[in-house]
């Protein structure tokens, strides 16, 4: 049809539609060589019906550097920010097929899986069973229950039966899926030693308690990790009981990673636990688990500035009020330390690759899996956000309105602007310039007051208790998303700053 409509009529530019001018110089700029009917000599309608000043402009287009900014000025054109159903589109094809199918079901029982774990993500035990059924590769489903609540956490729904107890959970699933063993096969000389130890490292994970550090203490990081750092050499492996990755490992991980998190938010100048020169075991330890532990990093971990939100805004905190201090201080901290151009230029991390090549449901990049968890959980999201910020109206804040709280609000725009700069994006460590132009074109034609109320909404995604890690996602996901709410928040301010009036010559003397 192109080629039809450009041999029929080269002369006349009203006769040929200004939309199909667009298709075919957008298709002639990605072409190499231009074909015989896009040469010199044979478009000057589509040149002009395309908005470009000659046919020779048209031409400087097949330069390889021209044809980005072409793309972008054909978008121009193209209108709102995508709708949520145009972004589900965007979705790679398995992330697709999981949200259509929702919960997945275990082929050999009666009825899926689940995991019933706490809905604040902060339980221990229940992030020791989590791990577990990760490690094993159970498709599952989560229930998420509320502290205090009448159902007892964790548990697994298994074949129609409930088992209760972190211990009885991963008991259960070294008996249902021998496959992949966390313990030596009982059959095994190792099995009583791998017992033991686990046991042992119980004891050890009792008395790494949430809460017990307070700012700058240094006797109580060392008090705490000296007994597991002794306790990591004795089999001269990186794991608890060697070189295997088993259950007396599973035992520790909460404690251990929530006191080197705690630490570093109450003494920012104190060093990591696998940076000191006193514990390599448990430096050996940490980058073990992070490097062939995929699913740690994945899904179940947590990361700091997470943990110092929670920290922040816990009950413990309210007695402890020096505590909620260095966490809010920490908040801030972490939030600016984070420089996001570094995270949109990373590769993927080879634990997430081997996380998605055992799980088929999970993106192959945790930019992708971060749009799919916003376009699933959209109606949550955007809820929250409307909960947390103000609506902007004529410039001013105000309590927001119940219409404006849901979907087609303005905290709904600020969530699809993220999704679109996960999924829809130009690459932006490969194309800065393509990228930023692509984001800012989808901005140019909002008001000034959704400008700023949009970016209070992405402050609060990157900044706030919205999303947390392992509570809503997990920490890799997140960190890419919060990165990418970092670009979207700097073009809106680039935009605001644009509209913004300029000062008097005299008045901005003065202020320099």
């Amino acid at each position: 049809r192109i080629h039809n409509t450009v041999e029929r009529d080269t002369t006349t530019p009203t006769m040929v539609d200004g939309n199909l001018a667009k298709v075919v110089v957008m298709a002639a700029a990605f072409l190499q060589p231009p074909p015989p009917s896009l040469r010199p000599g044979r478009m000057p309608a589509v040149a002009h019906r395309a908005g470009l000043a000659s046919e020779a402009s048209l031409m400087r287009l097949w330069r390889p550097a021209a044809r980005q900014g072409l793309v972008l000025r054909m978008a121009e054109n193209l209108g709102d920010t995508p709708s949520w159903e145009e972004l589900f589109d965007r979705l790679p094809l398995n992330k697709r097929r999981a949200l259509k199918q929702g919960p997945p079901k275990e082929e050999a029982g009666e009825g899926p899986v689940i995991l019933f774990r706490d809905s604040a993500g902060e339980c221990p035990d229940c992030a020791r069973v989590w791990l577990a059924l990760l490690e094993k590769g159970v498709a599952f489903d989560e229930k998420l229950v509320a502290a205090g609540g009448e159902e007892a956490y964790p548990a697994i729904l298994w074949d129609g039966g409930f088992v209760r107890g972190w211990r009885a959970c991963v008991d259960y699933l070294e008996q249902v899926i021998p496959e992949v063993p966390l313990l030596p096969p009982a059959s095994s000389g190792d099995r009583e030693a791998a017992e033991e130890m686990l046991e042992r490292a119980e004891v050890l994970a009792e008395r790494l308690p949430p809460g017990a550090l307070t700012p700058r203490d240094e006797a109580g990081v060392l008090a705490m990790a000296g007994p597991v750092e002794a306790f990591l050499g004795e089999k001269g492996g990186v794991f608890a009981c060697g070189e295997s990755f088993s259950l007396a490992d599973v035992a520790l991980v909460p404690g251990i990673m929530r006191l080197e998190t705690e630490a570093v938010i109450l003494d920012p100048t104190s060093p990591l636990i696998r940076a000191r020169p006193d514990l390599p075991n448990l430096a050996r330890w940490l980058d073990a688990m992070e490097t062939r532990v995929s699913s740690l990093q994945s899904r179940v971990g947590t990361d700091p500035l997470s943990r110092a939100l929670l920290m922040a805004n816990s009950v413990e905190a309210g007695e402890k009020p020096e505590v909620a201090q260095g966490a809010a201080r920490a908040v801030a901290s972490l939030a600016s330390a984070q420089d996001w151009r570094l995270v949109l230029a990373e590769a993927v991390p080879p634990p997430w690759t081997n996380f998605a090549r055992r799980y088929p449901s999970v993106a192959k990049t945790p930019k992708l899996e971060a749009a799919a968890f916003l376009v699933a959980s959209k109606q949550s999201v955007v809820a929250a956000l409307a909960a947390k910020t103000p609506e902007i109206f004529h410039g001013a804040s105000r309590p927001r309105q119940d219409s404006e709280s849901g979907l087609e609000s303005r905290p709904d725009l600020a969530v699809r602007l993220v999704v679109t700069a996960l999924a829809d994006a130009p690459d932006y460590g490969s194309s800065p310039t393509f990228a930023n132009t692509f984001l800012s074109t989808l901005i140019s034609d909002l008001s000034t007051d959704a400008l700023r109320e949009v970016s209070e909404c992405l402050a609060e995604l990157r900044c706030g208790s919205v999303l947390l890690a392992p509570r809503d996602i997990g920490p890799e996901p997140l960190r890419i998303l919060r990165a990418h709410a970092a670009w979207v928040a700097i073009q809106v301010a680039k935009a605001l700053k644009k509209r913004a009036p300029a000062e008097p010559v005299e008045k901005a003397k003065n202020k320099w």
